[in-house]
């Protein structure tokens, strides 16, 4: 059924010969059993010369942020098939013919395919370098961050770009205790491969270590890229997805890229805490072995790993000397600390030690809308 089909609803792809064996695609066979949807058939097209083996080498290119997709044709493309979705038009699906192979793009990469590896190198550089920076104004408070999650063969991220405050900005958001730790982080220089690569941020919800992570992003972007790990749960359980994680991208191989990786876990309380061999398997044991292990070695790998839960309440392996860069507790406010970092020291504070996210709500033009007394839910990220 296979051949019929892409016979009678494909025809032969003009000025090509077949060079290897033709395949058959039971896959395909298996998904048309109701009328495939407009972008299956442009994909069809494509995969028509791999398959009949008349074009069987392929190069492929995840695309990371949103642009518009057309861009990446090369000038001397034939557009043979496509599809545009009205809610999407900057991100066509495209089948098109080159001189040197057929490429195809997609919403998250781009596939070409020719007749010799090193003509299929060729054609995807071409897309490659027609792909857009994620971001051209070089502005210090906006850092692109890796959001990670699993797929089929590992891990894939889209890239992001978020607002990044300096340390200057926020430095008044912390009390002391908290704020010593975090001034010397900050301003921190690659650490040495003997140092350890794990940090642990642990405190109240809503002390404000989203925002302190975001600010030393900022601070750390002349030698660190900076990587967010949506899914912890599958991390940690799947090798190919960490080695995703960690694999170095080409262009952090050229002499002025950032050296190191910092890889953020937010909320991990299930994979640290004394118990996380009983709740979450194995998970642990890679987690350390990431971060010195085999796994590890020749990494310049920061992780940081951010819970609700108190120190005590974490396994010991976390923090033992060699294997632990950086333990900071986000402390509360006292009550004197608060009526310091409020605009009028005369406004009631929101309870005896209250944390950050009290206290901008408490400053909020915006009041709380709520049925019931729930002010003691300081759950907010910050």
């Amino acid at each position: 059924m296979t051949a019929q089909l892409i016979d009678a609803v494909l025809g032969s792809v003009p000025g090509t010969e077949q060079l290897a064996p033709a395949l058959t695609l039971p896959a395909i066979d298996a998904n048309l059993g109701t009328f495939p949807s407009t972008e299956r058939w442009v994909a069809l097209g494509f995969a028509e010369a791999v398959v009949r083996g008349q074009e069987p080498f392929t190069a492929e290119v995840m695309l990371k942020h949103q642009f518009d997709r057309a861009t990446l044709l090369p000038p001397d493309a034939v557009v043979l098939r496509s599809c545009t979705y009205h809610e999407h038009a900057e991100r066509p699906e495209v089948f098109a013919r080159t001189p040197e192979g057929h490429v195809h793009i997609g919403d998250d990469r781009v596939t070409v395919s020719a007749t010799t590896p090193q003509a299929a190198a060729r054609l995807l550089q071409t897309v490659v370098d027609r792909i857009p920076p994620v971001n051209d104004d070089d502005d210090p408070s906006k850092a692109e961050i890796e959001m990670w999650q699993a797929s089929h063969n590992g891990g894939y991220s889209n890239t992001k770009v978020i607002e990044v405050p300096s340390w200057a900005e926020v430095r008044r958001n912390y009390p002391s205790a908290t704020v010593d730790h975090l001034a010397r982080l900050v301003t921190l220089d690659p650490p040495p491969a003997a140092s350890g690569k794990l940090m642990v941020w642990y405190g109240l919800p809503g002390t404000g270590k989203t925002t302190a992570i975001r600010t030393l992003m900022r601070e750390w972007s002349a030698w660190c890229t900076h990587h967010y790990i949506i899914d912890p749960e599958r991390f940690f359980n799947s090798v190919p997805y960490m080695a995703s994680v960690l694999s170095t991208d080409s262009d952090e191989t050229e002499d002025d890229a950032p050296t190191h990786r910092l890889v953020i876990v937010e909320d991990c309380d299930e994979f640290i805490t004394a118990d996380a061999r009983r709740r979450s398997g194995n998970a642990l044991g890679r987690l350390l072995n990431l971060s010195d292990g085999i796994l590890g070695q020749g990494s310049q790998v920061i992780i940081l790993l951010t819970t609700n839960e108190n120190i005590t309440a974490l396994h010991p392996a976390l923090t033992r000397p060699g294997r632990c860069l950086a333990k900071v507790e986000f402390h509360p406010f006292t009550a004197e600390q608060a009526r310091a970092w409020l605009p009028d020291p005369t406004l009631p504070l929101p309870s005896t030690t209250p944390t950050l996210a009290e206290l901008f709500e408490a400053v909020s033009s915006t009041p709380r809308i709520s049925t019931q007394d729930d002010t003691s839910a300081t759950g907010l990220y910050l």
